[in-house]
């Protein structure tokens, strides 16, 4: 490693003095200056010590305090008086679709008021699905799904074909449709003619309550979580389960794809599991929320939402680790929670532009937004403060593109 790259790791690990700290909050500046500016007074006031002993000690501290995202968000918006809220889906053109007991509505965000109310159920709805050609899936508690039409806000056609309560839907690949129900079974529905195609679990019950779909190079796949503590994985181009994925101690509630073949699984038991989906094993559980887990969502940045059905609390959770040697495995950093309802969460979903949108018991939406300032360094302005020779020999800042914590290699993600 080059004498400079190890200069400035180094000046960044070196702690503050109480005096330093009081002058910099005097000036009241922003947090990414004054990082700049501390690093720059650092690289200049021990570039000739000894940094050899303290390197890879502080290495760690380095990566988890003096890199951090300054990554809060704030509730921008209140929707009120939605009533109970058991799911929501983003739609084109800046739109909402969330139930209201049983019937759902359709919210212009740009408005700020219901355009649409859409009613048919009999009982209440559990989860919505976004089709093509701006069609809308409803599943309810009344054994049926509903197709609607977002054009003209009719009831376009009705699937029945379950036995119990409809949970969960998922969209597959060639316009079909998933639904996972308490009835123990899975089916596949072909939306060109409206007819089940497939069931799955006749032979291996599974009381699915939430699914997920990826897709990889050895086939499409289907991931149901069940309320016997379980996930399976489906493959659906033969309908067979091909694995079981054990180490909840309860139903597992809420499904969330991460990349590099991850999967995220949010349980009552108050974890979060993350599952390597090419060996099939658990590769880091966190102890989330102290009540059962109700969704979870992936936001940018790698950072992932969760949400809990009792305590009204959203916690941000960054996927990103630091080296493997030199920070614990399986260590996930909560970085923000968020606050502001007053009764427990039941569904999150995501808007363009990065917006959280979160449906409580309290019966209101809250939309939440965020900055994203990155304050992690070096940054291109780092050319400022090496000089033109030592970027080129400095592997740490050859790419003024590339901030330092994204050059280190993930220990869970990847």
């Amino acid at each position: 490693m080059h004498n400079i790259s190890k200069i400035m790791i180094f000046a960044l690990a070196l702690p503050f003095t109480s005096k330093t700290m009081e002058e910099l909050k005097e000036r009241q500046e922003t947090k990414s200056t004054l990082a700049k500016k501390i690093l720059a007074k650092r690289i200049h006031d021990y570039r000739s010590e000894r940094l050899e002993q303290h390197l890879i000690k502080d290495l760690s501290n380095i990566v988890q305090e003096y890199i951090p995202y300054e990554y809060k968000w704030e509730c921008e918006s209140t929707i009120d008086n939605a009533n109970i809220i058991s799911a929501m889906c983003t739609l084109p053109n800046n739109k909402l679709a969330f139930t209201s007991n049983n019937k759902i509505k359709i919210w212009d965000l740009n408005a700020d008021k219901c355009i649409a109310e859409l009613a048919g159920h009999t009982e209440d709805i559990n989860a919505l699905c976004l089709l093509p050609r701006n069609k809308l899936a409803s599943a309810s508690h009344d054994l049926t799904i509903k197709i609607w039409d977002l054009d003209t806000y009719k009831l376009v056609t009705k699937l029945k074909g379950h036995n119990g309560h409809v949970y969960a839907l998922c969209l597959l690949p060639g316009n079909k449709l998933a639904s996972s129900s308490i009835d123990g079974t899975i089916k596949i529905w072909d939306l060109k003619n409206n007819k089940c195609i497939a069931t799955l679990g006749e032979e291996d019950t599974h009381l699915g309550i939430a699914l997920c779909f990826w897709s990889s190079l050895t086939g499409n796949f289907l991931a149901s979580g069940s309320v016997d503590h379980t996930i399976k994985i489906w493959n659906i181009n033969t309908n067979k389960c091909i694995v079981t994925l054990r180490g909840h101690t309860e139903a597992v509630t809420t499904l969330c794809l991460l990349p590099g073949n991850k999967l995220a699984s949010g349980s009552e038991d108050g974890t979060i599991k993350i599952w390597n989906l090419i060996n099939n094993k658990c590769i880091v559980t966190i102890q989330a929320h102290r009540q059962g887990i109700t969704s979870l969502c992936l936001l940018p940045r790698n950072k992932l939402a969760s949400a809990c059905w009792l305590d009204g609390l959203i916690t941000i959770w960054d996927l990103d680790l630091p080296v493997e040697t030199l920070v614990k495995p399986g260590t996930i950093k909560s970085i923000d929670t968020l606050i502001e309802h007053i009764g427990g969460i039941k569904t999150l979903c995501l808007l363009p532009k990065s917006k959280l949108v979160s449906g409580s018991y309290d019966d209101t939406i809250k939309l939440w937004t965020n900055e994203a300032i990155v304050t992690d360094f070096p940054d291109r302005k780092f050319n400022e403060i090496m000089n033109k020779k030592e970027s080129r020999e400095n592997p740490w800042i050859k790419n003024p593109d590339k901030n330092l914590y994204s050059s280190l290699p993930n220990c869970i993600i990847s």
